[in-house]
């Protein structure tokens, strides 16, 4: 699948979340957890749906299925069936949490492990010897932990409007910069080491 292909369809479902909450919220919404908002239960109805649509359509462009869209979806599924079930905004919101979390305990695990989960990721785009693999991994993995309670922070102490927007948008720009920096740091790292004799 094509790289811009791939970012639309893992993006598409926040988006749908997104616009739903903004166009039928009634209003703020304290922060920490509480009643549904409207908005919020059709936006949560919404983003399930569309990600299993996204995890379709990525099915039908590859006839494959990898397995952290599978476990995002499962996720997506379990915190936005307890949202539904019990009423209660703060399930949703801890979703991001859970997915971090678990992130960061595989790569971490598998670092403790001597396993390199992430060269299964990466290993297409980048070269890189064991120990690059091994500090890459360590910096992923603590950068989902930091996510995970920024995220724990943000959702007990904000607005459900500001937390919906930080969600979408926050979140993708602290990502999209964080990978950007890594990308760099590793053409570095790989221009010296060509500069070798």
């Amino acid at each position: 699948m094509k790289p811009a292909t791939k970012s639309l369809l893992d993006f598409a479902p926040l988006l749908v979340f997104f616009v739903t909450y903004m166009v039928l919220r009634k209003g703020g919404g304290a922060a920490g957890g509480h009643a549904l908002d409207p908005g919020l239960m059709w936006a949560t109805i919404l983003f399930m749906g569309a990600t299993f649509v996204s995890l379709a359509i990525s099915y039908l462009l590859e006839r494959k299925i990898h397995l952290l869209p599978v476990i995002s979806a499962g996720i997506v599924l379990v915190f936005g069936g307890l949202t539904l079930v019990f009423n209660d905004d703060r399930f949703i919101k801890m979703k991001p949490t859970i997915i971090y979390s678990l992130f960061a305990a595989v790569l971490l695990g598998g670092l403790a492990a001597k396993k390199v989960f992430i060269k299964h990721v990466f290993g297409t785009v980048f070269e890189l010897d064991e120990r690059g693999w091994r500090a890459l991994t360590l910096r992923w993995g603590l950068f989902f932990l930091a996510l995970a309670a920024l995220n724990e922070v943000l959702w007990r102490t904000l607005s459900t409007d500001q937390w919906v927007t930080f969600k979408v948008w926050g979140f993708m720009a602290i990502i999209l910069v964080f990978s950007i920096w890594q990308a760099l740091s590793i053409a570095r790292r790989q221009a010296k080491a060509a500069k070798k004799p």
